[in-house]
């Protein structure tokens, strides 16, 4: 978050802005699809935006996911923002059992999931989720959950557009230019602007559900695998394909001048291994990415695991009796990780994929995640 400009004096009253906790609701026992947990409305002149989410899941319960309403609808359509739920293989645990990692730029290699940096006058960096009246959450569940599921947003509200204008040093930009540093290609976007911040365009900044074209938006998506895999053939997690069963799965990105042109540069990427995987890869035009021969993703070593700790640590822990026997669960998760270069798809088809060891992999044993940025010309 930016510090205060030169010439102005710390802010009080509304004048003040504080990162907070913007909603919190709760659910027992959840079952198919829920439109609305409830929504958290803001005064008239107040505008928000929410920096991360996390869910609090049962154990031992079916996963699910949540996709964050904004303003009454569902963010960008329902597709872009997919944020994968549940205990085991969750992208937004709760912050306070988070195993965080690295030790500097470029190697912090797990880090706090958030949409985007507030405050950031860097366009593709603002992709925090921008709200002007209120705020909600929808949730699916694979099959009925028993337990109560919570839902959490945490960011900034701007109870005045003084407040608003304290956190911006400037207008957010976009500049249009990107560097692809593991392929020395330069990539250069039509339509660079400059935005000025004030509560009028709070929806056309980046984040935001009324901007003119190009769109900068963040995507977060998970995939299962619907299908098991043929040994030793990469298995595109595609939905055309029927390769994952909804649309909001889909990792297969036809970014062509024909389709749908654009940017997506992949930040973050976590997988949860199963029997006989071996490992992934991002396939951009023909060429596996970060690792020709595939990233590792078995059993036994997988540096881009991600949810839960288990099966790399237990469960549950026993606790030493006083009288009788008793068990703790072990609550600690790891977020996606971070791509020490990002990945970038652009007017090009780029793809997730796995592979097995030479033995199938059986349907539905994968889970993938991804955040990345997503620029639509």
């Amino acid at each position: 978050m930016a510090v205060v400009p030169p010439g102005l004096t710390p802010g009080t009253g509304k004048e003040r802005f504080d990162f907070e906790l913007l909603y919190e609701k709760s659910v027992t026992n959840p079952s198919g699809t829920i439109e609305s947990l409830g929504a958290v409305e803001l005064d008239a002149d107040e505008r928000a935006e929410i920096v991360l989410a996390e869910v609090s899941w049962p154990r031992a319960q079916p996963s699910g996911y949540i996709v964050p309403k904004i303003d009454g609808d569902v963010y960008a359509g329902g597709n872009q923002v997919v944020l994968r739920a549940g205990y085991y293989d969750t992208v937004c645990p709760p912050t306070d059992n988070l195993m965080l990692g690295g030790i500097n730029e470029p190697y912090r290699v797990r880090e706090l999931f958030v949409f985007g940096t507030p405050g950031s006058t860097d366009a593709t960096k603002n992709t925090t989720l921008k709200v002007k009246a209120k705020m909600d959450a929808k949730l699916v569940t694979d099959d009925a959950v028993t337990g109560t599921v919570t839902v959490r947003y945490w960011g900034y509200r701007y109870k005045s557009e003084a407040a608003l204008m304290r956190a911006y040093p400037g207008p957010v930009v976009f500049s249009g230019s990107f560097y692809d540093a593991n392929t020395g290609r330069r990539i250069t976007i039509a339509g660079a602007k400059s935005i000025p911040v004030n509560f009028d365009n709070w929806e056309r900044l980046p984040g935001g559900q009324k901007q003119e074209k190009p769109i900068i938006l963040p995507l977060i998506r998970y995939a299962i695998n619907a299908k098991a895999t043929t040994p030793n053939t990469a298995y595109d997690l595609r939905f055309e394909t029927g390769n994952v069963a909804a649309e909001h799965m889909n990792m297969y990105f036809d970014l062509t001048p024909e389709r749908q042109r654009g940017l997506i540069k992949i930040t973050h990427f976590g997988i949860r291994a199963a029997t006989n995987l071996k490992g992934w890869g991002i396939n951009v035009n023909g060429e596996i990415r970060p690792d020709k021969d595939w990233v590792p993703a078995r059993t036994d070593y997988n540096p881009f695991h991600y949810g839960h700790v288990s099966p790399f640590l237990p469960e549950q822990v026993l606790i030493p009796p006083a009288a009788t026997p008793g068990t703790a669960d072990i609550n600690l998760w790891m977020p996606l990780r971070k791509l020490v270069e990002p990945i970038y798809i652009y007017r090009e088809i780029g793809k997730v994929q796995i592979i097995d060891n030479g033995t199938a992999v059986s349907a539905g044993a994968v889970t993938v995640a991804l955040k990345a940025v997503q620029v639509i010309e």
